[in-house]
């Protein structure tokens, strides 16, 4: 319910433009979105390691089935928001000025193929992607990790068949 409130007194105290509140609301903003994106990154990547790491443990199809099921809600959930967002904004009916006031769009014949894409967040460095905060490039990194963990761990156990023979 405070979270409600909040952003009830938020939208009032944005309508009334005061300058001083909206710089330190928005610097607000800024450090708690870059707290967030601090904790947020190592949090996924870390997450997927385990995941995947203990992916042929007991329980572990039960809960990769429920990450699926809570990623693909969450995934519609946001596309619908969207979705209806795109239909009360209608920015295609957007007045002229306002339009004009935005910088102008790049060059859209520059689009990147599937396959640029895929080479662009295959990380060459394993720094680069935690310093650029490259998130589909950790995830990468991360699945990598807790496969070659998986694996190595199911080598090294006797109940596996590419397990090396005991002697």
């Amino acid at each position: 319910m405070i979270w409600i409130g909040a952003l009830v007194i938020g939208a009032i105290l944005g309508t009334f433009g005061i300058a001083w509140l909206d710089e330190v609301m928005n610097f607000v903003a800024i450090v708690f979105t870059r707290l967030f994106q601090l904790l947020a990154v190592p949090t996924i990547v870390l997450a997927v390691i385990t995941t995947f790491a203990t992916f042929g443990s007991k329980g572990s199809g039960r809960i990769f089935g429920r990450t699926l099921t809570y990623t693909l809600l969450t995934t519609f959930s946001a596309a619908a928001v969207g979705a209806v967002l795109y239909v009360l904004v209608a920015p295609g009916n957007l007045p002229v000025e306002t339009i004009s006031n935005g910088t102008q769009p790049s060059d859209i014949s520059s689009q990147t193929s599937y396959i640029d894409h895929i080479v662009n967040i295959t990380p060459n460095n394993i720094v680069k992607p935690f310093l650029e905060g490259n998130v589909l490039s950790l995830l990468l990194l991360a699945f990598a990790v807790g496969f070659g963990n998986f694996c190595w761990a199911c080598r090294n156990c006797s109940s596996c068949p590419s397990a090396p023979p005991s002697t």
